[in-house]
């Protein structure tokens, strides 16, 4: 079992790990857009992680009965 109160916590943190994700992943399209190539996988590479983060939390929520929760992921800031 898992208290609500760390399930909590730990589901905002998958969501903060998935909201760098997408950011990075976002940062990377422009960066190809400019083509600055190494950067931009640079970026991948980082947002590969930050969704690994996310993934272990989801498992370690799981394996102790609790309920994993995934808001909406705000769209990056614009140019």
């Amino acid at each position: 079992m898992i208290s609500k109160k760390m399930e909590a916590a730990l589901n905002a943190q998958i969501n903060a790990e998935q909201a760098s994700a997408h950011l990075y992943i976002a940062m990377s399209a422009y960066l190809e857009s400019i083509n600055w190539s190494g950067f931009a996988h640079w970026l991948r590479v980082q947002a590969k992680e930050e969704t690994g983060h996310a993934i272990r939390l989801y498992k370690h929520i799981v394996a102790r009965s609790g309920v994993v929760s995934i808001d909406a992921i705000p769209s990056p800031p614009k140019k």
